[in-house]
């Protein structure tokens, strides 16, 4: 019957796809069916907690919370490393590279599909379908934020909630969602990971005297002209260990894009980070780029990337692990971890994988 009812309300969708698209922010995809209103009449059925979100909205949940949806990848892979039984659905499919880390139960899971970025698709008609108890969208605040949240809201009557989670503020962000009620131990025990390793990694940071820091370039794209701009969420990781990232925001007049080659002679890198290990081997090949004193002096490494990156995209927290990865190549004598071992902790807290010897050699591609 509760499906049936849904389909009373396309119009209402197509409406609110009418509004999304002139906001220009985030897209979902229409051929929806179900009433918001009636779904947001069953949700206050229940007991219900206020819970304020990181944009200052105030917003109505069921006081116990059985079933979450992600409103996009961010939101993917926090809540399986937090609650992955409370997952409904995915934002995409889990990728052949992620089936290693991921229990084949929760690749299985519909997928709903990204309500921000370039692949903007999210499909209305399989979120409401799965009927989650709220759809939490997690990463950094975006232009239009609140009224997309709301329209979403309006129109699904389930409830939507942003939980902003930059590198800086990992902790609070598991503390945040801990206090919802998901799964609060486990909460516990990621934000005092994250706080642990950022606390080190700023305090080992205080401690190089700026004409030490090391310059950095992260190589990205199929040429490896593409990057990330200082300040970007795709590089904190390079602020929060010390480094220096060569490319300013004014360069490329936007947080990433290309550069030219001529100004990466200028600008010299100690080091450079590329995103696959096919760039690395086209950068060592290319006459080019043997100007470059961070290929003459084998300075060029393979940024870790399984089952997510440790330095870029997505901008998740596996970049936490990745501080300590990158600290301990740039400054190894100051960073006194066993980075194996760490990471090893890291996988098997946030991931529920016991790495074996071999899978971890993959990982930081040394195999």
């Amino acid at each position: 019957m509760r499906k049936g009812k849904r389909a009373a309300a396309i119009l209402l969708v197509l409406a609110f796809m009418l509004g999304l698209a002139g906001c220009g922010g985030s897209g979902t995809d229409t051929g929806t069916s179900g009433s918001g209103k009636e779904n947001q009449a069953e949700h206050t059925q229940t007991e219900t907690q206020t819970f304020t979100d990181s944009l200052g909205r105030e917003v109505e949940l069921p006081k116990e919370i059985e079933k979450v949806a992600p409103s996009g990848m961010m939101a993917q892979i926090m809540l399986y490393t937090l609650c992955p039984d409370r997952l409904c659905g995915l934002a995409r499919d889990i990728s052949v590279a992620e089936m290693e880390f991921v229990d084949q139960k929760y690749q299985d899971l519909p997928t709903f599909g990204n309500l921000y970025g370039s692949n903007a698709n999210l499909n209305l008609e399989s979120l409401m379908q799965a009927e989650p108890d709220v759809i939490i969208d997690i990463g950094e605040k975006k232009e239009n934020m609140e009224q997309d949240l709301d329209g979403l809201q309006e129109q699904t009557g389930i409830p939507v909630i942003f939980i902003e989670a930059t590198l800086p503020n990992m902790a609070e962000a598991y503390q945040t969602l801990g206090g919802l009620g998901l799964e609060p131990e486990q909460a516990k025990k990621l934000s005092a990971y994250c706080e642990e390793t950022l606390s080190y990694a700023k305090e080992k940071a205080a401690q190089i005297p700026e004409k030490e820091k090391k310059t950095v370039y992260l190589a990205m794209g199929t040429s490896g002209l593409n990057t990330a701009a200082a300040n970007s969420i795709h590089e904190d990781t390079l602020e929060m260990v010390g480094a220096v990232n060569v490319v300013e925001e004014e360069a490329l007049g936007a947080r990433a894009g290309e550069v030219s080659f001529e100004q990466l002679l200028v600008w010299q890198p100690d080091y450079i980070f590329a995103d696959s290990t096919s760039l690395k081997e086209e950068i060592l090949w290319d006459g080019l780029w043997q100007d470059l004193n961070a290929v003459q002096n084998e300075q060029i490494y393979v940024i870790p990337d399984r089952p997510y990156s440790f330095m870029n995209s997505p901008p998740s927290v596996n970049r936490v692990v990745g501080i300590l990865w990158l600290g301990k190549m740039l400054y190894p004598d100051l960073y006194e971890v066993d980075v194996d071992e760490k990471i090893q902790e890291f996988y098997e807290l946030f991931y529920h994988v016991k790495l074996s010897e071999d899978q971890l050699r993959n990982i930081l591609n040394e195999n």
